[in-house]
């Protein structure tokens, strides 16, 4: 089948035929809205001619079959034969809705080389759909990427490798399709992807005293990052004694997290160094802190001022004033339970 886009006129052409007696002395044609059929125009003599246009009135979506037949010098007509049909299509494709990246819409990218972008399917009542058509571009509708436009097959989904694309610019995709008849719907642009190949880094502002003694340290995670981070970051320390302790984060406002941490007693004295971690929505983890990477724990106190010594469980002890001259360091530990029910039981 073939398809056309004009609605005032049909043509066909034929195979010249031949007859060795008395010769061709005309063709006859006739056009119908089925293989064979004469219902749109009837039998019409077309002198030898094996070229017709005949200017007529089409409807969109029909298809129009041409049947023709040879008459010789005797009258004698050869065997009718039909056209594979040609179908009017004057209407566009369907125009699409593109999302970057290769599912949901998403807003940044964390390659400076690759971006991939989907849409959704075009559709075409008549002749269907032959191709889409994309392109790259700063900004949308543009083509600067990409220098041009790119075929894309009959696919949704397109990746496009080997690019050189700059940290914290956006970019867009712009998709169009295009029928059988070469019709093409109106183009359709994504609301844009923002490269982000830069980790994130923090800087940690510690606002107790130091060295941290037994009791609170509060402090602030300032997270540096261009765009969103996903989800809150994590930071634990690492002591002297090797033992890798969690700190609790809340989020005070944007990209700042408030936080304490109870220092134990039994924490052994010494630097302990921050571990940070957090990612991006461009899917880079950051793990840098570029300020404040480490503290110092000293848990000891002045024997002769004395102290009062308490854990976070409540657990403590007071060390009276000049009991001992000296610097000190108690530890307090709590026996796990199942000790103390051993204990109670054997009492």
């Amino acid at each position: 089948m073939d398809y056309i886009t004009v609605d005032t006129q049909l043509s066909a052409n034929w195979d010249t035929v031949t007859d060795s007696e008395s010769g061709i002395v005309k063709y006859w044609y006739a056009i119908g809205t089925s293989a064979g059929a004469t219902d749109f125009v009837g039998w019409t003599d077309n002198g030898t001619n094996t070229f017709v246009t005949k200017s007529t009135g089409l409807i969109q979506g029909d298809t129009y079959y041409f049947t023709v037949k040879a008459e010789n010098g005797a009258g004698l007509e050869s065997v009718v034969t039909n056209s594979d049909g040609q179908m009017l299509d004057e209407t566009l494709p369907t125009e699409v809705t593109v999302n970057d990246g290769t599912g949901a819409d998403v807003e940044y990218v964390g390659s400076a080389t690759t971006l991939s972008a989907n849409w959704s399917v075009s559709t075409d009542g008549e002749s269907g759909i032959l191709r889409y058509w994309y392109a790259i571009g700063t900004s949308s509708g543009a083509t600067d990427t990409t220098t041009g436009w790119i075929d894309n097959s009959t696919n949704t989904l397109v990746t496009k490798t080997g690019l050189t694309l700059v940290d914290a610019n956006t970019y867009y995709f712009t998709v169009y399709s295009e029928n059988n008849v070469g019709l093409v719907s109106g183009v359709t642009s994504s609301n844009g992807q923002k490269v982000d190949v830069t980790s994130p880094t923090a800087k940690i502002e510690i606002s107790s005293s130091l060295p941290a003694k037994t009791g609170d340290l509060e402090f602030k995670l300032i997270v540096d990052e261009l765009n969103e981070i996903s989800g809150t970051p994590s930071l634990t320390f690492k002591g002297s004694d090797g033992v890798v302790r969690t700190c609790s984060l809340e989020n005070l406002i944007s990209s700042t997290w408030t936080g304490t941490f109870f220092i134990e007693s039994y924490i052994s004295t010494g630097t302990a160094n921050f571990i940070f971690s957090v990612g991006d929505e461009a899917g880079n983890t950051g793990s840098l802190i570029t300020d404040t990477t480490y503290f110092i724990i000293d848990t000891s106190f002045d024997g002769s001022s004395g102290a009062t010594i308490t854990n976070s469980d409540g657990t403590g002890i007071i060390f009276p004033a000049g009991a001992y001259a000296g610097d000190l360091i108690i530890n307090i530990s709590t026996p796990a339970p199942s000790s103390v029910s051993s204990a109670n039981s054997n009492t």
